[in-house]
This record gives structure tokens, sequence and C-alpha cells, in this order.
């Protein structure tokens, strides 16, 4: 886990501005689903793309 918005200095990240004009393609395993849903919980209602999300499938996941 890494630092929060309030840490004043480099947080080595990296800040995702998405085009305003294109569509959005996230993509990534079971390591990024919590970057992926934070990147989508931060698009404005008007952004428009599609998620793929690739985990192992167990009793917590559906198909």
């Amino acid at each position: 886990m890494g630092p929060n918005a309030r840490f004043g200095g480099d947080h080595g990240g990296v800040t995702l501005h998405p085009p305003q004009h294109e569509a959005l393609l996230p993509a990534g395993d079971e390591t990024a689903v919590s970057a992926i849903a934070s990147i989508l919980a931060g698009l404005p209602p008007t952004a428009r793309g599609e998620a793929i999300l690739e985990a192992p499938q167990d009793a917590r996941t559906r198909p």
C-alpha cells in the first residue's frame, strides 16, 4: 500500500489523467482490481469504455 494524498513527498505512483474525448480501456489481473476500481470511481459520469479484469474463479467469484 502506498501513501495517501496528504503525503507531501514523491509517492512514486502515477496520476491518471484520462483523455477527454476517447474511450478508456483499463485492464489487469486480480492484483489490479483495487487500482482499476479507484480509477473507474474517479471518472466523470460522461466517461465511456470497458474494464477487463482477469481473476481466478473460486467460490467468491461469479462467471
